[in-house]
């Protein structure tokens, strides 16, 4: 059975980023939704994560802001 909240190593492999990726996009605010268990313990929900990953997606440069 797979676990419904992934840690954020688990969380960068499953969308082929680096875990540093979604460390600078939790200070920033503009990665995939993260839950803050502790002050030094994330987690990730996996549905979120996949819903995140859907909404990057684009057909042309023109529809997002660098």
């Amino acid at each position: 059975m797979e676990s419904l909240y992934l840690r954020p190593e688990q969380a960068a492999e499953l969308i082929s980023v680096s875990e540093k990726f979604l460390e600078k996009r939790r200070r920033t605010g503009n990665g995939p939704p993260f839950i803050r268990v502790s002050r030094n313990l994330v987690r990730y929900e996996r549905d979120k994560l996949e819903n995140w990953m859907r909404d990057q997606t684009f057909e042309n440069t023109g529809q997002y802001e660098e």
